[in-house]
């Protein structure tokens, strides 16, 4: 794995009519790295990853992408900065088929044939459902569908918001195999917003921990301290760290 920085967050502050949600959030993405961020309900996790991809305007701070500064990007120049964004709860569109909910999120790239191939080599049960419409997919399908849909232009980095919501555990188990799969076959950096701790530790390279919009954490998986995450206590098992990491380790 290389020690390249791939995101470098500073000082990243995100408002909703005028009022932060995120404060002075600072931290960063090597890559091919897999970093969760974890905190209870309310913590800003959601908010932070649409402030990333640039889908809330109110925001502060500065997020590079490489050498590039994209801290001013809506959606539609990052996605073409490299950035791939999968909101909660298995987003698609229930109307077109797979096929077509693949092609929609396949606009600037090389070749969408390869792509598909890609995409059904990963997530073979889309490819025997690629004639279907999404509405008739199972809830872990639809994730996958939606995990697709995010990886279509070939990003360099894939921001994925509670993988596992809504899904039974044999399937989340299943939708973090794949992320990780993805991780280590097609090298991906990915970002994971998750409320099931123990999994995405498990998944991880890197963690970080927010607790009222703000990173309280950022360590190993190791040396997070779960029964923590949820109470008032500063969630590692030594010292806290607040900010980027010294080195983060491979996923």
């Amino acid at each position: 794995m290389t020690d390249e920085v791939l995101l470098q967050v500073s000082e990243l502050s995100v408002a909703y009519a005028g009022k932060k949600v995120v404060t002075n959030v600072s931290l960063e993405v090597r890559a091919r790295q897999i970093v969760v961020v974890l905190g209870p309900n309310g913590a800003g996790k959601t908010t932070l990853l649409k402030g990333l991809y640039g889908l809330i305007e109110e925001r502060e701070g500065s997020v590079m992408l490489g050498e590039h500064d994209i801290s001013d990007n809506g959606p539609r120049r990052n996605m073409a900065a490299g950035i791939g964004y999968v909101p909660q709860g298995g987003t698609v569109f229930p109307d077109l088929t797979v096929e077509e909910n693949l092609k929609l999120c396949s606009r600037g790239i090389g070749s969408p044939s390869e792509a598909y191939d890609q995409m059904y080599e990963i997530f073979p049960s889309l490819k025997r459902r690629r004639k279907q419409r999404a509405r008739v997919l199972s809830g872990g399908e639809k994730q996958m569908l939606a995990i697709g849909m995010g990886l279509m232009p070939e990003p360099k980095l894939l921001l994925v918001d509670e993988p596992s919501i809504g899904l039974s555990p044999a399937l989340a188990d299943q939708v973090f195999q794949t992320l990780t799969t993805v991780n280590a076959t097609v090298g991906t950096a990915i970002v994971i917003v998750e409320q099931a701790v123990d999994r995405a530790l498990e998944a991880a390279g890197y963690a970080y921990v927010m607790r009222a919009g703000q990173i309280v954490y950022g360590g190993t998986p190791g040396s997070v301290d779960v029964d923590a995450i949820s109470s008032r206590a500063v969630p590692n098992r030594e010292a806290s760290t607040q900010g980027t990491p010294e080195r983060a380790q491979e996923a």
